[in-house]
Parts: structure tokens; C-alpha cells; sequence
């Protein structure tokens, strides 16, 4: 009988220190939160905010102004991909970089340009297409975006236009209000696997700036 005390207690001590060796999760849920890993996606946004050193992006309020910003989210906060493209350094630099986005439904290429004259210092050019795939060829439509602006904590946007198939706009700001002038027209623009669009003349935002003057303004 006390040879089989014996060998019981033996199993049990055996079977309490492998228990001991074991890790186990937590009542409390501590042992998934110290395996977990927060990972968040790189966004064109971040790219942005890192080449220009800034924290954020500030549109101008009302009217195409906020159409732009609308347009800016739609592609700018979406997870990156893949990236790929050239890049300077120093005060003045600019940086290609081709994207896709959505698995490879969206891809594109950004531009951004920095001068350390002053004035409108920061420059984003974008070009973004949407592909759909059709027996036979790829159609595809586009949005064009260019947006000039100063730099401090942020990129204030001063100016800029954008552009899809049937509509273009051109917007300057003042007193942090845009004054918008578009166009609507019939599609175009649109091309198999690969995009041909027009765009505004430079001298709109002479026109723009006249209207500005006179007090002449659509906002």
C-alpha cells in the first residue's frame, strides 16, 4: 500500500512541475496583448507627409475645396501595395513614385516637388487610374490632381485643379475660402490600358484672381 502511495505522489509531483513550465494565457487576456503586434499600412498619405515634413494636409474650405480634399482621402488614405520610383534629398528636392492600391484595381504615379524660395513652396502633382478588367482589354478611367501650396506644420493648399472624364476644376483660395471655376463636358479622356486627358490652360488662375479683384466670385 505505501508502494503505491509512493508512486502516486511521484506521478503527481511530476505531472505539478510540467504544469508549472507551461505558458499559459492569462484570466486576464495579458499574454494576447503582449503577442500582439500593431502593424498599420503605409499610406500615399504617410509618403506625403514624410517627403514634405509635415503633419498634415490643409485644404481649403467650401466648394471645390472640399471637393479636392473628398478626392484627396479617396486615393491618398487608402493602404499602399506596392511603391516604386527616384527621389532627391536636400532643401529643394522632388520624388516620382508609381503606386498601386485596392490589389492592383488603382495605381499611379505621384510627383512632388519642394523649393525653399518661398511663396508656394510645395508642389503634388497625382495621376491616378481605376482599371476593370473586360474579356479581351482593360478599360480604365482616371483622376488627375495637382495642388500647389506653403509649407509650416502643415501643407496649406493655396491653388489647384483636378480632373475626371466629363469635369474639369480649377480653385484658389482667399481669406481661406475657395473660388472655383469648372467645366463640364462630354467623357474624355478615356483610353485602353492607359490614360490621355487635357487640362485646364495655366492662365485660369489669372482669370481667377481677376474675378477675386473685381469681386466676381463663384464659390
Amino acid at each position: 500500500m505505501k508502494h503505491q502511495f509512493l508512486i502516486f505522489a511521484t506521478a503527481g509531483l511530476v505531472v505539478f512541475f510540467a504544469l508549472l513550465n507551461v505558458n499559459m494565457p492569462s484570466i486576464t487576456g495579458r499574454y494576447v496583448q503582449e503577442s500582439h503586434v500593431d502593424v498599420r499600412a503605409v499610406t500615399l498619405n504617410d509618403i506625403v507627409k514624410d517627403f514634405y515634413g509635415v503633419r498634415y494636409i490643409d485644404f481649403p474650405a467650401g466648394g471645390c475645396g472640399d471637393v479636392a480634399a473628398s478626392l484627396y482621402d479617396d486615393v491618398f488614405l487608402r493602404p499602399v501595395d506596392d511603391t516604386a520610383g527616384f527621389s532627391s534629398v536636400g532643401a529643394e528636392r522632388i520624388a516620382t513614385v508609381n503606386f498601386v492600391i485596392d490589389r492592383t484595381e488603382r495605381l499611379g504615379t505621384l510627383d512632388m516637388m519642394l523649393k525653399s524660395n518661398g511663396g508656394e513652396d510645395a508642389i503634388l502633382n497625382v495621376n491616378a487610374e481605376a482599371v476593370v478588367v473586360i474579356p479581351k482589354q482593360t478599360r480604365s478611367t482616371f483622376m488627375l490632381m495637382d495642388l500647389y501650396g506653403t509649407l509650416g506644420d502643415h501643407f496649406y493648399v493655396t491653388r489647384g485643379r483636378f480632373s475626371i472624364p466629363s469635369l474639369d476644376c480649377t480653385f484658389i483660395t482667399n481669406d481661406d475660402q475657395t473660388i472655383c471655376d469648372c467645366k463640364v463636358h462630354s467623357i474624355s479622356g478615356i483610353s485602353v490600358a492607359g490614360i490621355t486627358s487635357s487640362t485646364p490652360p495655366a492662365d485660369v488662375y489669372e482669370f481667377l484672381r481677376k474675378r477675386v479683384e473685381t469681386g466676381t466670385t463663384v464659390r
